[in-house]
């Protein structure tokens, strides 16, 4: 379990299943190009992380900060609770993860995007 706090965290290009990262900081920190299973992600505060190429099963994000996050060419299988996807890049990656309204909330204009929708008053 890492929890730290950390300016940049890194996990790049190679596989990690079971992982918990618990009341994490980091702006910037990469979870670029992994192949991940059973990953618990609660309480951080990743903002702008990359996630691009992502590819993750039975995941969790709990209570986490996320705006601003990365997730072009991924594909993210996760429970998602009490997150901030506020900003957050290829949105389309959470295809057939299970989300609470409230976070679903902060990632709308995302989900829009990255369903082709335009968003009119």
């Amino acid at each position: 379990m890492l929890g730290t706090v950390s300016r940049r965290p890194t996990m790049s290009r190679g596989a990690a299943t079971t992982v918990a990262f618990e009341s994490c900081r980091g702006d910037g920190a990469a979870l670029f190009s992994l192949e991940g299973k059973e990953w618990r992600i609660e309480d951080c505060e990743l903002t702008n992380v990359d996630c691009r190429e992502l590819r993750l099963t039975d995941g969790v994000f709990e209570r986490c900060d996320l705006t601003g996050a990365d997730f072009t060419n991924a594909a993210v299988k996760a429970t998602i609770k009490d997150c901030v996807l506020e900003r957050v890049g290829g949105a389309g990656a959470f295809a057939g993860s299970t989300i609470d309204v409230p976070s679903w909330m902060s990632a709308a204009p995302a989900l829009a995007k990255a369903l082709g929708m335009t968003i009119t008053a």
